[in-house]
């Protein structure tokens, strides 16, 4: 993470890097019949799953049905104390900061919306108040592998909850091509 940081503005050497640290789609997932890459998977999940957009219909804050409320209401239901602050130059739908969720200024569909609250709050926010009350100081920091673990517990509390959609299936199945493109040396236009 930290060559990563230092290599920032320097392509030839962040793609490498990146590929090591967050492996490519020709990283090898388990699949019934025995393996297959992601980018192979992905490209199945593209072909398979039709988009179906979901009308944004809900504001980031200030009703009661926005993301904010659903953050607020499932941090309410696991004993969490949490703010919220909406970030108008923020890319991502939502990230997590110690005890806040930041949401981007624009509007968001009704699964999108609970499929975030349940991302960031128990996929992030849970497990870290989690780590602070251990008493091994340690897990408060993270062991090696613990941020793409964190992230696959979040991607797997959104399938449990019923919200990890097409939608969703296709942005990080495009997620795994894009990154796939980059590693070969393709332009940002090109991907």
């Amino acid at each position: 993470d930290l060559l990563l940081l230092d290599a920032l503005g320097t392509p030839r050497l962040v793609r490498p890097l990146s590929a090591r640290r967050f492996g490519t789609g020709a990283t090898l997932a388990p699949i019934a019949t025995g393996h297959r890459s992601l980018a192979a998977c992905a490209r199945i999940i593209l072909d398979r799953l039709e988009p179906r957009p979901e009308a944004r219909e809900l504001p980031a804050e200030g009703v009661r049905d926005s993301l904010a409320a659903f953050v607020l209401h499932l941090a309410r239901a696991v004993g969490l104390q949490v703010t919220v602050q909406v970030e108008p130059r923020l890319a991502a739908g939502a990230a997590t900061g110690e005890h806040t969720v930041f949401i981007a200024q624009r509007r968001f569909g009704r699964v999108e919306a609970q499929r975030l609250a349940v991302h960031e709050v128990l996929g992030h926010l849970l497990v870290a108040a989690n780590a602070r009350a251990q008493p091994l100081g340690l897990l408060q920091w993270g062991t090696a592998g613990a941020f793409v673990d964190q992230e696959g517990l979040a991607l797997h509390m959104e399938e449990l909850f019923g919200v990890m959609d097409a939608a969703r299936l296709r942005t990080l199945a495009g997620r795994v091509l894009a990154t796939d493109f980059m590693h070969a040396g393709a332009s940002f236009g090109e991907t």
